[in-house]
């Protein structure tokens, strides 16, 4: 119906008019994360170096939270299920009522009689450095953007742009950048 009767070159879209996006990205990555250096510094090395510092406070709570921790060559215990399903039940009762409360313990007495625990005390680890790191980052940054105002007019759009960038759509770079593994 429509494009019938017209030569091939007219209904379908020439390869030369397409521009190679996949692979000026692929090249642009590949340059930020194995060329790219600030003052003489790999990015690679900066973000790694980042990584390892995030890496010591994390080891930390999941060791508190799943094996234990020594002190002084005592070895203390992890913490009780018990006590972190309360403490998770009445943080949450403290945020959203005791909806929140109740939810957050069916989800973690859930972990505990299915095995998972372990698991999940691992991921909270990582969740809850990554909250207080983003928070600091977030808090510094939103604070120098505000005294500085041309910063803000830079910064406005990539905040902008970043809005509308699904997670995953970052996760292969961040993790090309940062190595995959705790941190």
């Amino acid at each position: 119906m429509f494009g019938l009767g017209l030569p091939a070159a007219l209904s379908t879209v020439p390869d030369a008019l397409v521009p190679p996006f996949m692979k000026w990205s692929g090249t642009a990555i590949t340059y930020v994360a194995k060329d790219a250096a600030i003052f003489g510094v790999e990015l690679n090395q900066l973000t790694r170096a980042f990584a390892t510092i995030f890496l010591y406070p994390m080891r930390f709570l999941q060791d508190l939270l799943t094996m234990g921790i020594t002190v002084g060559g005592v070895v203390l215990p992890p913490l009780p299920w018990l006590s972190v399903v309360l403490a998770a039940a009445l943080f949450g009762a403290r945020l959203g009522g005791w909806k929140l409360a109740v939810l957050v313990a069916s989800a973690l007495l859930y972990a505990l009689l299915f095995g998972l625990w372990q698991p999940t005390m691992l991921t909270l680890a990582s969740v809850l450095v990554s909250v207080l790191v983003g928070t600091v980052t977030g808090t510094l940054l939103g604070i120098t953007v505000y005294r500085h105002p041309a910063l803000e007019k830079v910064m406005t759009p990539v905040y902008d742009n970043m809005q509308t960038v699904p997670v995953f759509a970052y996760l292969v770079p961040i993790l090309y950048l940062f190595g995959f593994g705790p941190v």
